[in-house]
């Protein structure tokens, strides 16, 4: 009892990693087969994804001013216009999701009011490297 189970599982999700306390011998091969099966169930590798605003008419300075995430993962590319941001992932699981939330500056320079905003026209962009 000379550890924190809970903080020992943060450390390893925070890293796309497991924790299993193995208390009993006999349960070294339930936490065995639970790695190997994580390991097959990686369904991609070597993510990298650019979010940005797509400028129209009705958004004409349509921009990211926050972005709420793991900034770990998050690199903003500076110099870029409109501002856009790039989220990379080591590997993503099957089953795993992975939430962004950003918060957008809507100003129209016209004075318009927008009624009921649906495509905001952000544009998610895959990269080959």
């Amino acid at each position: 009892n000379d550890h924190d189970p809970e903080l020992m599982g943060e450390i390893a999700e925070m890293k796309v990693g497991v924790f299993h306390f193995i208390e009993h011998l006999d349960d070294v091969s339930e936490a065995f087969a639970d790695c190997l099966g994580g390991l097959m169930s990686v369904i991609a590798k070597d993510i990298q994804i650019t979010i940005k605003p797509e400028i129209s008419e009705k958004f004409p300075q349509l921009k990211i001013t926050k972005v709420y995430m793991d900034e770990r993962n998050l690199r903003e590319n500076r110099g870029a216009m409109p501002r856009t941001f790039t989220v990379r992932y080591n590997q993503l699981l099957s089953g795993s999701s992975k939430d962004f939330i950003f918060m957008l500056d809507l100003s129209n320079p016209n004075g318009e009011q927008v009624e009921e905003p649906r495509n905001l026209g952000l544009v998610v962009e895959e990269e080959e490297e």
